[in-house]
C-alpha cells in the first residue's frame, strides 16, 4: 500500500507527525481552544488530564509505528531494551545524578543571592516527583524506543541528540504557552513564553544529547527512562524554585548553560567522540602484543579494508563487493544454506540479496582480526518494500545482529567468508512465514 511505503520510507518523520497530532488534539481538548494562557485553578485541575493526553503521543505514535513496521517481533524487541538493566553501575550514576546534581547545585548559587528554594514539604515533593517520573517510560517508548535507534543510523550521538532535542522541546510548545500565565510574574505574558520557551529548548536539547549518549553505550531503553525521570522529578518537583517572570527565566538559563558544560566536560573527557566507534578493532587471544605503530597501521588498514567492503554492500553494488572476493573465494550464508563459488556468483548473490529492499545496509559494530582471520560484527537493517518475482512486498522492517567469519588471502581479499545471523527472527520482522519443511515420503 501507498501509505505504508511512505511510512517506511520515512518512519521517523511520520512519529514526530504522529507524536504532536495526538498530544497536541489531546491537550487542546483538555483545555479548550480559549485556555491559554490558564489560569493557576486551571492548571490545578486539569493538570492530570493535560499531562496524560501529551504522554499518550509519544508512547501510542512509538507502539503503533512499531507493530506496523516491524510486527510482534518489534515489540519484543522494545520490550526486550525496557527490561535490559544489566549495563554496569557507572551509567545508572551518569543517568541518575546530572539532573539533581544540577538543579541543586543552580538553586544553591542563586539562592546566594535570592531565596528562591521551595518552601514546601520536601517529602511530598519527593514523593510527588518520584510519582511523576515513573510515567516518562510512556515519552521514552516512543523518542528513545522508536525514533533514536532510526535516527543513529544516519547520525552520530550529537546530532541525533539535537535533532530529536529539538523536537522534544517544540512538543513542549503548548505547555510553556499554558502555564506562561502563572510563571510570567511581572513580564509580559508573550515575553515570558518565548524566553521560557528559547531556554527550555536549549536545555531539553543538552539533555537529550547526554541521554543518547547513555543510550548509546547502553541500549537500555530502561536507563534511557530512568534518566528521563531524573530530569522531571528534579527540575519540576524537588528543586523547582519559588519564583517568577526574571527569576524563573534566570534559573533556567543557568540550568541550561550547565548542561551544555557537561556535555562538553563529556566530549572532552570522550576525546571528542561521543559516538560509539562504529568499528572497533580488539587484539585477538594469542596475537602478539605492545607493538606500537605497527598495530595501529594494522588496525588502520584492517579498518578501512571492512568499511570498503560493507559499503559496497551498502551501495548494493555487487561488482564493488566482488572486487574484494579472492578469485577462489568460496562465500556460505549459513542461515539460507546457500554456498557460493568465485566473484561472479558472489555478485549475483550481492544482487539478489539486496533486491527486495531499497534500504538493506550494514551496520557495523566491531572487527576482530589475527593474521589473516577475522571476525566481523554488524546488524543488518532493511525494508521489504519491493515486490520480487510476483511475491508482494511486506512493507516491513527487519533489524537482525550477525556476524562475517572468514579468511584474508595473501593479497588481503576475502578467501572464506561465512555469515550467521537469526533467520527466523528475520523472517518474523518481516511477517513472513517461512515454507514447511516436505513431509517424507
Amino acid at each position: 500500500m501507498a501509505y505504508t511505503h511512505f511510512i517506511t520510507k520515512h518512519a521517523v518523520l511520520t512519529y514526530f507527525a504522529l507524536t504532536f497530532a495526538i498530544s497536541w488534539g489531546g491537550f487542546v481538548l483538555v483545555v479548550g481552544p480559549g485556555g491559554f494562557p490558564g489560569t493557576g485553578s486551571q492548571f490545578d485541575a486539569l493538570l492530570p488530564f493535560v499531562a496524560a493526553a501529551m504522554l499518550a503521543g509519544p508512547a501510542v505514535a512509538g507502539i503503533l509505528l512499531t507493530v506496523l513496521l516491524s510486527g510482534t517481533a518489534g515489540l519484543r524487541e522494545l520490550l526486550s531494551r525496557l527490561l535490559r538493566w544489566r549495563v554496569g553501575a557507572r551509567w545508572y550514576v551518569a543517568a541518575l545524578l546530572p539532573a539533581p546534581v544540577l538543579s541543586a547545585a543552580v538553586l544553591f548559587a542563586l539562592s546566594l543571592t535570592s531565596p528562591i528554594f521551595t518552601a514546601e514539604s520536601k517529602a511530598a515533593i519527593l514523593l510527588a516527583g518520584i510519582t511523576a517520573g515513573l510515567t516518562t517510560v510512556l515519552e521514552e517508548v516512543g523518542w528513545t524506543g522508536f525514533a533514536v535507534p532510526r535516527l543513529r543510523r544516519r547520525h552520530g550521538v550529537v546530532a541525533t541528540g539535537l535533532i530529536l532535542g529539538m523536537v522534544w522541546g517544540a512538543w513542549h510548545l503548548l505547555q510553556s504557552l499554558w502555564v506562561g500565565g502563572t510563571y510570567a510574574g511581572s513580564l509580559a505574558v508573550p515575553v515570558f513564553v518565548a524566553l521560557y520557551f528559547f531556554t527550555g529548548m536549549a536545555q531539553l536539547m543538552a539533555y537529550r544529547v547526554l541521554m543518547v549518549w547513555v543510550y548509546d553505550r547502553t541500549e537500555s531503553l530502561l536507563v534511557a527512562t530512568l534518566m528521563h525521570g531524573s530530569l522531571t522529578a528534579s527540575t519540576i518537583f524537588v528543586f523547582t524554585p519559588a519564583a517568577t517572570g526574571a527569576s524563573f527565566l534566570i534559573y533556567t538559563s543557568a540550568l541550561a548553560g550547565a548542561m551544555w558544560i557537561v556535555v562538553a566536560a563529556v566530549a572532552l573527557a570522550s576525546s571528542g567522540q561521543l559516538s560509539r566507534r562504529p568499528l572497533q578493532r580488539r587484539m585477538a587471544c594469542g596475537a602478539p602484543r605492545g607493538r606500537g605503530e605497527e598495530d595501529e597501521m594494522m588496525a588502520t588498514t584492517d579498518r578501512n579494508f571492512f568499511d570498503g567492503y560493507l559499503d559496497a554492500w551498502n551501495a548494493h553494488d555487487p561488482a564493488a563487493v566482488a572486487r574484494y572476493m579472492a578469485d577462489d573465494a568460496i562465500y556460505e550464508d549459513v542461515a539460507l544454506g546457500r554456498v557460493l563459488h568465485g566473484p561472479s556468483e558472489i555478485a549475483a548473490f550481492v544482487e539478489e540479496a539486496t533486491r527486495a529492499s531499497s534500504d538493506f545496509r550494514f551496520e557495523e559494530v566491531s572487527l576482530f582480526t589475527a593474521g589473516g582471520d577475522y571476525a566481523n560484527e554488524w546488524i543488518m537493517i532493511g525494508t521489504n518494500d519491493r515486490a520480487v518475482k510476483g511475491v508482494p512486498a511486506t512493507g516491513r522492517s527487519f533489524r537482525v545482529r550477525g556476524a562475517s567469519v572468514g579468511k584474508l588471502d595473501a593479497s588481503g581479499r576475502i578467501v572464506e567468508n561465512r555469515d550467521y545471523y537469526n533467520l527466523a527472527e528475520m523472517l518474523a520482522q518481516l511477517g513472513i512465514q517461512p515454507a514447511a519443511p516436505p513431509k517424507p515420503a
